[in-house]
C-alpha cells in the first residue's frame, strides 16, 4: 500500500488534455472592424477540420472561439454564459451555427449602425434665427 502511495505521488503532472494543433491561434476579435467577422469566423472553422477529435462537439468549438472575443464582442457574449450548464442543442453555447449566425448579424448590425452614425455627421443643421 505505501509503494502505491509513493508511486502516485511521484509522478509529473500531466498537461492539459486540450491542446491544438501548431496552427496560428485565431486574432482577437472585438467588432471594430466589423468586416473581419467572416475572417473570425473562418479561422475557426480550418482549426475545427484540423482537429477534428478535440472540436468533435459544437459547445468545444464555441467555448474555444468565446475566449477570442474581447470588449464588445466580449460584452455581447456575457449573458449567454450566465448558463454554462445549459445542454440544450438549440442554445447558442451549444450551436456553432447559431453562434455563428449571431455573431455576422451583430456584425452587419454593428456595420449599419457605423455607416448611420456618418450620414448623421454629414447633416448640418441650420437654427432658426431669432426676429
Amino acid at each position: 500500500m505505501d509503494k502505491i502511495q509513493a508511486d502516485s505521488s511521484s509522478e509529473a503532472p500531466r498537461p492539459p488534455a486540450f491542446k491544438t494543433s501548431s496552427m496560428k491561434a485565431p486574432d482577437c476579435f472585438d467588432w471594430t472592424q466589423t468586416f473581419e467577422v467572416r475572417s473570425f469566423i473562418q479561422s475557426f472553422q480550418l482549426i475545427f477540420k484540423n482537429n477534428p477529435e478535440i472540436f468533435s462537439q459544437n459547445r468545444k468549438g464555441v467555448l474555444y472561439a468565446i475566449l477570442f472575443l474581447i470588449t464588445r464582442a466580449e460584452k455581447w457574449i456575457e449573458p449567454y454564459l450566465s448558463n454554462l450548464t445549459n445542454q440544450d442543442p438549440n442554445d447558442l453555447l451549444n450551436s456553432w451555427t447559431l453562434f455563428e449566425s449571431q455573431l455576422l448579424s451583430q456584425g452587419l448590425l454593428g456595420k449599419k449602425r457605423v455607416a448611420w452614425h456618418s450620414e448623421i455627421r454629414e447633416i448640418t443643421w441650420e437654427t432658426p434665427k431669432n426676429k
